[in-house]
């Protein structure tokens, strides 16, 4: 099927960018990651396309950073970035520049599996009035039927692994209509994908008339 025939989607919506894992432990979400890629796509959760870590600086000033300091100095210390960045913004009404992170890091995909044992070893993580530190992958792949194997869509992941790990998630099925086929891979799936698959956020994807993109309705 090519990239102009109909089909359908499964998008988190606009409004949420993310959707949870439904879990607190980063290995139970690692866990349902790893299941759904290694069973219904040609990737597995050690083959990313990108790997980075975000450590965010608190709003208040008055929080102590010291636990924070600490991840970090670990983390470069087991670990070497590729790049770093150090993002800055201004404070309301003036010019004064403050760092906004306390640091986020790129690195080579052959060391995810290390990372996520890093972020696994120093869990539960200090509660701050900010995210707590997060490694992200982003994941590009092939969708498979298990039951024979054939390519039955295509999908994109970007996942936040940390304390409550969160997902966006972008899945285009390579069927026309709705049918019969497809529901029954929809009941394959639902239940192995490592977030809440909400039918609600199912869309079929149609060509516009002048071809220049797709009409989304509700199933």
């Amino acid at each position: 099927m090519n990239d102009k025939s109909p089909h359908i989607r499964y998008n988190t919506p606009w409004a949420r960018t993310t959707q949870s894992m439904n879990t607190r432990k980063i290995e139970n979400a690692v866990k349902k990651l790893s299941t759904f890629l290694e069973k219904f796509t040609d990737t597995d959760i050690y083959s990313p396309e990108s790997v980075s870590f975000s450590i965010q600086k608190p709003f208040y000033g008055h929080e102590d950073i010291t636990p924070l300091l600490k991840i970090k100095d670990d983390l470069l210390k087991n670990f070497n970035p590729i790049s770093k960045n150090l993002p800055t913004g201004s404070l309301f009404g003036t010019e004064q520049k403050i760092e906004m992170s306390l640091g986020e890091y790129d690195f080579e995909t052959r060391d995810t599996e290390k990372l996520i044992e890093f972020m696994i070893a120093n869990q539960p993580f200090q509660k701050y009035s900010i995210e707590t530190p997060s490694l992200v992958l982003s994941y590009t792949f092939k969708l498979f039927n298990p039951d024979n194997q054939s390519v039955v869509g295509k999908g994109r992941f970007l996942v936040w692994i940390k304390q409550n790990s969160k997902i966006n998630a972008n899945l285009w099925f390579d069927y026309r209509t709705p049918n019969e086929k497809f529901w029954k891979y929809i009941g394959q799936i639902q239940k192995q994908v490592p977030f809440k698959f909400d039918h609600a956020n199912l869309r079929h994807a149609t060509p516009k008339r002048d071809g220049s993109d797709f009409k989304l309705n509700k199933l």
